[in-house]
């Protein structure tokens, strides 16, 4: 007879604060692509590219950064330079909309060369140069693939700078805001069915760092010059800029380089961050040029405006008495990093102490800081998320909470992680949250100083409900939120019913539902949603197939992938062989931005288009299991039953470790000749009557003996290379573990 033990609901998620054995029940040592949601282990969630409404090819073009820079003659040519800011290669043009009854309707031409060179084209245009050096293009006789002349159609120029900023601008119009976004030169402006495009016509360019970029854009949204006008306040702290307000009756920036004395040479030249309180405009952390003495620090002060018009010469005066312009200076030498309000109250996070700017009602000294903990504060700017009660950052010590009285670690359960966060290439700086209100989630991005990356390499999931963590392997710089103008519809989705892991009619498919947005490296932006794979974020500039015949080597610029990781290539056009299918990465060379994949049966010469997909890894990791450990037993665990959600074409391993040790039990089986089954456990239905449930319980036989007992839940590199595995979702309601005391 064996004993039965329950594990449901899972509640704890991912736990590091002890060693496997001592854990939760319900604890995962390792909760990799996976998270708790309402007591059930389910996939990571996926994301979309930003419009299914755009025929899907072209989906691609319409979801990344880009710039309008001109439409085609009758005879499908347009010449001319691309705006001002960063030449290189890797970037790329597109001529046409997606809308011509082809397949096709477009020619996308990618820079591979550096200098004045051809460009590679998936068309037949018949001149395609691009200058490095000088950003002069001349692209003459523009042809789609299918040999369709592009007489008078948009061309788009796509920078392939890392997204850095996604920020709300506020309309009057209720609960319908504009996404406004940014990579290190341009703002720009998505249209639905359109795309993105340049939020200005003649547009404003930003000089943040393009090598190693970290200056990202916060903004503010604030009256103008009357309370009936309204402005989005960017900065992107850098002093060459200048903070910029943002007209919404003409979508031009305007420098907002404010005077603090009447005396020339007397000017607040930039900010890390911008915030409306108490109806005035918060400048905090600044840098100034007082006198003749340019680029001053002021890492502890707080700048704020008069009551009224932040634009009036005046607004940011010292000692005007009534008008009550000026400064205050914390009594700390501590850099301010990050600020979020908590109801009616503002709270200012320093790099290793918390303060509250406390409104004082006089006109004379409207501010005071007054300091909440003198040990925890925040070093990433962009990791603050605030709810009702609390607000969350990242620190240098932990992941705190300050609920406007105190500050507090809420990483109890993982207290090693913030160790992980990459020191070297600003990566501090790097760490971006978002909250999830549809799903009850936090997620943070950062690079794991494992993957020596620039560009953040993982996620952090927070389920706020029930406090559980777990990771997502992904590369994303920065999130927002997005509000799409139409409804979707069944017509538009190109997945199929059991990739729809919600329910049909989700607010997630609704006109201005605040969907979140993420960007990455290289301008593309997505949408997260409930899905169970992930969309194209990656362009393959290049591929070669002749240097070494056994591998076909990609370029791809800041690719963030690493050998072992898989990706699902799409959309190439010029090679056979590759589209539709996954690989796993032999070889990475960080230097030249190749990887290299193994390949059979491909042929043909890359004219590009190509995407990749990250393919997510589930790699799950339970506690280590002795029921008996008080009677200093060792435990026997012949069978394991597992209550899973029902899919399609989903499939993993169960894997077995005994006593502690990493020994795979499933390969030292299968060597010996004395594996039991070959542990795969299907998500799909065994019979007839499992096709009508939503979940049901499926067997694991494992035979496993020792003084613990650790199941390993994953994907194999065969399943990992299957394609509707890739698109199957999971879900872990329950484990039952059969068990008795080993003799």
């Amino acid at each position: 007879m064996y004993d039965r033990f329950l594990i449901a609901p899972f509640s704890t998620g991912l736990q590091e604060n002890l060693r496997p054995w001592l854990i939760s029940d319900d604890a995962f040592a390792r909760l990799n692509n996976a998270f708790l949601y309402r007591g059930v282990v389910k996939k990571r969630i996926g994301a979309v590219l930003m419009n299914e409404k755009v025929r899907e090819g072209y989906r691609q073009l319409s979801s990344r950064l880009r710039i309008k820079i001109g439409t085609t003659n009758g005879a499908g040519t347009l010449a001319g330079n691309v705006p001002a800011g960063v030449y290189k290669v890797g970037q790329m043009f597109s001529v046409g909309d997606g809308t011509l009854g082809t397949d096709h309707g477009y020619e996308v031409l990618t820079v591979i060369t550096a200098g004045a060179q051809p460009m590679i084209t998936t068309g037949g245009s018949t001149t395609h140069t691009y200058n490095t050096g000088t950003g002069a293009y001349n692209i003459v006789a523009a042809e789609d693939p299918d040999g369709i002349l592009l007489a008078t159609m948009p061309v788009y120029f796509y920078p392939a700078e890392p997204v850095m900023g996604l920020i709300t601008e506020e309309r009057p119009e209720i609960n319908r805001e504009r996404l406004i976004a940014f990579d290190t030169r341009f703002a720009y402006k998505y249209t639905f069915l359109g795309g993105w495009d340049l939020l200005d016509a003649t547009p404003t360019i930003w000089t943040g760092a393009i090598a190693n970029p970290s200056d990202f854009f916060q903004g503010c949204n604030f009256r103008g010059t009357t309370a009936n006008i309204d402005h989005l306040f960017v900065t992107n702290n850098v002093k060459t800029d200048f903070i910029k307000y943002l007209d919404q009756a003409t979508d031009t920036f305007t420098d907002l380089h404010p005077a603090f004395l009447a005396a020339a040479g007397n000017t607040i030249d930039a900010c890390l961050l911008l915030i409306s309180f108490k109806s005035r405009l918060i400048l905090l952390n600044t840098n100034e040029t007082v006198g003749a003495a340019a680029d001053k620090s002021f890492v502890n002060r707080c700048r704020y405006s008069h009551l009224g018009d932040p634009l009036a010469a005046e607004a940011f005066y010292e000692n005007t008495g009534s008008k009550g312009g000026g400064f205050i200076d914390a009594s700390t030498k501590q850099a301010i990093i990050s600020a979020q309000m908590i109801r009616d109250r503002l709270i200012v996070f320093f790099e290793r102490s918390t303060w509250e700017l406390v409104y004082t009602g006089s006109k004379a000294l409207p501010f005071l800081w007054k300091q909440l903990n003198g040990e925890l504060g925040v070093e990433s700017t962009f990791s603050t998320i605030p709810f009702d009660s609390n607000i969350i950052g990242f620190g240098s010590t932990g992941i705190h909470a300050c609920n406007g009285m105190n500050v507090s670690r809420i990483d109890e359960k993982i207290p090693d992680k913030m160790k992980r966060i990459h020191n070297a290439n600003n990566g501090y700086k790097r760490v971006y949250g978002i909250r999830d209100y549809d799903l009850e989630m936090c997620y943070w991005s950062y690079t794991d100083y494992e993957d020596d990356a620039i560009y953040p390499t993982k996620v952090l999931v927070f389920n706020n409900a029930d406090k559980s963590w777990a990771v997502n392997d992904d590369s994303i710089t920065c999130f927002g939120y997005y509000q799409s103008s139409a409804n979707i519809t069944w017509d538009d989705i190109t997945w199929t019913w059991d990739e729809w892991t919600d329910p049909w009619g989700n607010a997630v498919e609704q006109q201005y539902y605040r969907n979140i947005i993420a960007g990455n490296q290289q301008g593309f932006t997505f949408l997260l949603r409930e899905k169970p794979d992930n969309c194209a974020s990656l362009q393959v500039s290049n591929i070669d197939i002749t240097t070494d015949p056994e591998f076909a080597i990609l370029t791809v610029y800041d690719s963030n992938l690493f050998v072992s990781d898989f990706i699902f290539i799409e959309s190439v056009i010029g090679i056979t062989g590759l589209n539709g299918n996954i690989y796993d990465i032999k070889k990475h060379d960080p230097t030249t931005h190749t990887i290299s994949i193994a390949i059979t049966d491909v042929a043909g010469t890359y004219k590009g288009a190509g995407t990749i997909t990250r393919v997510s890894k589930i790699d799950i990791l339970t506690k280590e299991f002795n029921f008996y450990t008080k009677d200093r037993a060792s435990s026997h665990v012949p069978q394991v039953d597992l209550y899973l959600d029902r899919t399609f074409n989903g499939t993993f391993m169960m894997d077995t470790y005994v006593s502690s040790s990493t020994v795979s039990i499933l390969n030292a089986g299968d060597a010996s000749g004395s594996l039991i089954g070959t542990n795969i456990i299907d998500t799909t239905p065994y019979d007839t009557l499992e096709t009508t449930q939503d979940r049901f319980w499926h067997s694991a036989y494992l035979q496993a003996s020792g003084a613990t007992v650790q199941l390993h839940l994953y994907l194999s590199n065969k399943q990992m290379l299957d394609v509707d595995i890739k698109k199957s979702g999971f879900g872990l309601n329950a484990l039952c573990v059969y068990a008795r005391k080993a003799q």
